[in-house]
C-alpha cells in the first residue's frame, strides 16, 4: 500500500507505446474476455472523425496498473452518446486509481460539452462476478439498462453428429450453407452481404438505436478486422437469398474462439436456421483445434438462449450494461474517490 500521505500518481494520456502493456493489463483484469494488442489497435484506428475518443493510464513502479477512457462506436453513433472503459489491476484496487481515471474521463467529457440544450449519455458494462465494479459505477449515478449472459462451450463436449439430420432436412427444403469467406470472394455478392448484415444487426436487442454503416465502412471492416474468421462463419441461403448467419471470431489465444453475430432474417425464422448455422461454425471450431467457444446472449432473447443451451453452452457470468446522463454545464463530484 502507498503511504497515506502520498497521493497516487495522476492519470496521463495514453500513448502509442502503451499498447503492449495495456493489452497485458486487460488480460489480467478481464481474463475471461481478453483482447489482443492487434484487436486493440484496430478498434482504436476505426475511431476517426466524427467519432470522439480519449484514454488515460496510470502506473506504479514503471508498470501500468489502470486505464480508463471514452469512445463513440460506429454502430450506435450519436454526438452526445459515449461508452466508458475502466480497469484497475487487482493488486492496485482500492487506492483511488479508478476514481482518478474516472475523474479524468468526466473532466474531458465536460470540456467537450454537448449540443445546445442537450446532456451527454454515458454507458459502460461490468461483469456480474465483480460486484465491486457495479458498486463503483452505481455510486457515480449509473443504473442498469440491460443484462446479457456470457456463455461458454467446452468443445470436447460438443459433437455435430446429433445435428446432422437437421442439416439434411434443411437441405431437402432448399437451404444451402456457405462460409462467409466463400461469399466475400464473389464481388457480386458483397453489396447483398452488406445489406444482409445491416438488417440483422439492426434487429439485435439493444438499448440504443443502431446507426447504419456505409458500404465503405463495411468493406473496410471486413477486410482489416484482425478477429474476424470468415472461413469459420456460415450463412444459410434459400434459393440464393441470405437467410441466417452465425459468425465465429478469434479470441486472444488460438484455443479460444467466440461467437459473433448469430441472427435470422424475420421472414425465415422458426426453422432452426440459427441452430444450423451455429452447428456449422462449432463444427469448424472443433476441426481447427479450438478448445473453447464463448458467446453473449441478451437476457431478453429467450429463443437464442434456448439454442445455446441445446448446443451445450453454459452460463458463466452476466454482462451488465449501465448508463447515466451527464450535464456538462453542472459540476460532477463523483470522480474523485
Amino acid at each position: 500500500m502507498p503511504d497515506a500521505e502520498t497521493p497516487p500518481p495522476r492519470p496521463r494520456p495514453f500513448v502509442e507505446a502503451d499498447y503492449p502493456a495495456l493489452a497485458a493489463l486487460q488480460r489480467r483484469v478481464f481474463p475471461e474476455a481478453p483482447l489482443s494488442e492487434a484487436a486493440l489497435r484496430y478498434e482504436d484506428a476505426r475511431l476517426q472523425e466524427p467519432y470522439r475518443r480519449g484514454r488515460w493510464v496510470m502506473g506504479q513502479q514503471g508498470a501500468l496498473v489502470g486505464w480508463g477512457g471514452f469512445y463513440q462506436h460506429p454502430s450506435w453513433y450519436h454526438p452526445d452518446r459515449y461508452a466508458l472503459e475502466l480497469g484497475v489491476a487487482p493488486e492496485a484496487q482500492r487506492q483511488g486509481i479508478g476514481g482518478a481515471l474516472y475523474g479524468a474521463i468526466i473532466g474531458a467529457l465536460q470540456a467537450h460539452g454537448a449540443r445546445a440544450g442537450e446532456v451527454l449519455e454515458l454507458r459502460t458494462s461490468v461483469r456480474g462476478r465483480y460486484p465491486q465494479q457495479l458498486a463503483f459505477f452505481t455510486r457515480r449515478g449509473f443504473a442498469e439498462r440491460q443484462r446479457s449472459w456470457l456463455l461458454t462451450l467446452e468443445l470436447a463436449r460438443f459433437t455435430p453428429a446429433p445435428w446432422e439430420p437437421l442439416l439434411a432436412e434443411l437441405g431437402q427444403q432448399g437451404y444451402a450453407f456457405a462460409s462467409v469467406e466463400e461469399l466475400e470472394r464473389d464481388e457480386t455478392q458483397l453489396y447483398a452481404l452488406y445489406t444482409f448484415y445491416q438488417e440483422l444487426v439492426a434487429d439485435v436487442p439493444r438499448t440504443q438505436p443502431f446507426t447504419p454503416w456505409s458500404f465503405e465502412q463495411f468493406l473496410a471492416h471486413r477486410r482489416s478486422a484482425p478477429n474476424l474468421l470468415p472461413e469459420g462463419s456460415f450463412v444459410a441461403l434459400y434459393r440464393g437469398t441470405f437467410a441466417a448467419v452465425s459468425e465465429l471470431k478469434r479470441g486472444a489465444t488460438p484455443e479460444q474462439l467466440q461467437t459473433g453475430l448469430t441472427a435470422v432474417r424475420r421472414a425465415y425464422r422458426g426453422q432452426k436456421l440459427a441452430l444450423a448455422c451455429k452447428v456449422m461454425a462449432l463444427r469448424y471450431a472443433r476441426a481447427c483445434g479450438a478448445a473453447v467457444v464463448t458467446t453473449r446472449n441478451a437476457a431478453s432473447n429467450a429463443a437464442m438462449l434456448k439454442v445455446n443451451r441445446a448446443l451445450g453452452f453454459t452460463v458463466e457470468d452476466a454482462d451488465i450494461e449501465l448508463a447515466r446522463t451527464l450535464d456538462p454545464g453542472r459540476a460532477d463530484g463523483s470522480g474523485e474517490a
